[in-house]
């Protein structure tokens, strides 16, 4: 399998690609959000192959 994704320092918000090459399937990438103390999606399942990109979301108050 021959999957690559270039992102020059660039920020991807995806939510359910597939890649596919020579060779097959990549499998699905999903984003999953830290917020605080949870999760969202609260729940996933995926498969054999599947990629998980995890994101902490930080909260600013702009009150100084």
């Amino acid at each position: 399998m021959e999957n690559a994704l270039v992102t020059d320092g660039c920020d991807i918000n995806d939510s359910g690609s597939t890649f596919t090459a020579v060779g097959g399937a990549g499998g699905t990438v999903y984003g999953v959000q830290i917020l605080s103390y949870s999760y969202s999606p609260q729940n996933l399942t995926i498969n054999e192959g599947d990629s998980v990109r995890w994101r902490s979301v930080e909260y600013y108050n702009n009150s100084g």
